[in-house]
């Protein structure tokens, strides 16, 4: 526990000086004069204090949480005063915000962002909403909400859209394809990611250009087309060289990862997650980092470290947990059951592939349910309980076939096909 609170204070310490440098840049001389004022009574005032807190309710490093917590809050209430018109202030909010996303503290971000969007004053025009909305859709995203994300990429498509911004237009229509794609209509999210494709065309935007061809090869690997999909992700790779793109060369090098993985490369797909992984330490994506350790789990499973794959799934479980992403909690679950299943736990591997199918189930994933129930079918293969296992199988058909992943539903069938015509 004490381990996890000093990475947690290390990286709000990052994350705090860049908010810091961020206001510091737009508010006249004399904020930071003030802010370093009113940090140093803050500190000595709780320090006089600190001792009455009871002993059995301390943490290690909890007090350099809690001043830092309260230098964020000081940040975003006192630098108004020093910023001479409304708009340089809400942008600096949403700068900061833009900021907290990318360090995965979406509660503050998104705080700060409604101010934005639910603010009447003249001093907010329409392109500072219009691009909070869309940081609004990207959190209510990473959160699984996909109604809310949905609705909030709508609300900047619209207002792109009134601006005439073909660029942002491109983009919002990308973003929506993730949507479709995670609300198991992949076809429909593919045929967004090739609109986004055909309006960018004008365009030279490295950035949205690899995030499209990141979405085709995800979609289409979820198609089971996986050459096409490593295709579209080697395309994507050849943009995203230098520092500037780290996060993005993760994204890259994860779906490579995932490819391998379902080519039953694991050796490859542990060498592509340990990139992954290595360079969201450095730029602090904790959801990139989750997803990256997640996938290292279940190819260290297949190679048969148990331990380790455990280890590994139990590090993505409170990344997920923080940040609210119950689909990815299941996946976890999923994981845990298969993991206990190959060690011949099979009490414990039922109880976790249950709580999977359940919270797959409350979000309608289609394509989660289609691999828990798989996961579920190889349980009762292996406990010897046939007819469960060709029910389960059978499910997992259909869950695929909904969605149209045709190739993923035919791989069932083949593994169902080798049980026993009976009893």
């Amino acid at each position: 526990m004490g381990d996890i609170m000093t990475n947690n204070n290390t990286q709000l310490q990052s994350f705090l000086a860049e908010v810091l440098d961020r206001a510091a840049s737009v508010c006249s001389d004399e904020f930071l004069k003030y802010f370093r004022f009113i940090q140093q009574e803050r500190e000595r005032l709780l320090d006089s204090v600190w001792h009455e807190i009871p002993a059995g309710e301390q943490t290690p490093d909890m007090k350099q949480f809690v001043f830092k917590e309260i230098d964020f809050d000081s940040i975003v209430t006192h630098s108004k005063s020093y910023i001479t018109n409304a708009e340089d202030y809400f942008r600096l909010v949403f700068d900061i915000a833009v900021i907290a996303i990318n360090y995965g503290y979406f509660v503050k971000a998104a705080l700060l962002l409604n101010r934005i969007v639910k603010n009447n004053q003249k001093g907010i025009d329409e392109r500072l909403k219009a691009n909070s909305y869309k940081k609004l859709g990207k959190i209510h995203f990473y959160k699984n909400n996909f109604i809310l994300a949905e609705e909030s990429i709508e609300q900047s498509l619209n207002y792109f859209s009134i601006l005439k911004d073909t660029l942002e237009i491109a983009r919002n229509k990308n973003s929506l394809g993730i949507i479709r794609v995670e609300k198991n209509l992949p076809v429909e999210g593919k045929l967004l990611f090739l609109e986004a494709q055909k309006l960018s065309g004008d365009f030279n935007d490295a950035q949205l250009t690899m995030k499209i061809l990141i979405n085709l090869g995800i979609v289409s690997h979820r198609l089971g087309e996986l050459g096409e999909a490593m295709e579209y992700f080697q395309d994507a790779l050849k943009l995203v060289n230098g520092d500037a793109n780290k996060a993005q060369r993760a994204s890259v090098l994860h779906n490579i990862g995932v490819v391998y993985k379902s080519k039953e490369e694991y050796g490859k797909a542990s060498a592509y997650f340990m990139k992954s992984i290595s360079l969201c330490k450095e730029t602090y994506n904790v959801y990139q980092k989750g997803l990256s350790y997640l996938e290292y789990a279940h190819v260290t499973a297949h190679m048969r470290d148990l331990p380790k794959a455990m280890a590994l799934a139990t590090t993505a479980f409170p990344i997920f947990s923080e940040l609210g992403a119950k689909m990815h909690i299941a996946e976890v679950y999923k994981l845990y059951g298969m993991i206990n299943r190959m060690g011949g736990k099979y009490d414990i591997a039922l109880s976790y592939l249950e709580n999977s199918k359940r919270i797959n189930h409350e979000y309608n994933n289609h394509f989660n349910l289609g691999e828990t129930y798989f996961e579920m079918g190889e349980y009762y293969r292996a406990t010897g309980d046939k007819k469960q296992s060709l029910e389960n199988y059978q499910e997992s058909i259909k869950q695929f076939q909904f969605i149209q992943a045709n190739k993923k539903a035919a791989d069932v069938e083949y593994v169902m096909n080798r049980l026993p015509l009976s009893n």
